[in-house]
């Protein structure tokens, strides 16, 4: 499944934090070399988020 396949209402940091939750399911399931890799890139779809949170506009905060 891909970003766009998922549920409509989930975007941005949501989106980003489910994608790193399945590819640690995954990750759990591959040996470990691959699996480092799957956790590391799930670690930086985590960081993606956290920025995302961090730096993102409301409506509210859009000047007019």
């Amino acid at each position: 499944m891909t970003l766009a396949e998922g549920d409509a209402g989930r975007t941005g940091a949501a989106a980003l934090r489910e994608r790193a939750d399945l590819i640690d399911k995954r990750a759990a399931h591959t040996p470990q070399p691959i699996g480092d890799r799957l956790r590391a890139n799930a670690d930086k779809l985590r960081t993606y988020a956290d920025e995302h949170d961090r730096t993102r506009f409301t409506r509210q905060e859009i000047p007019a």
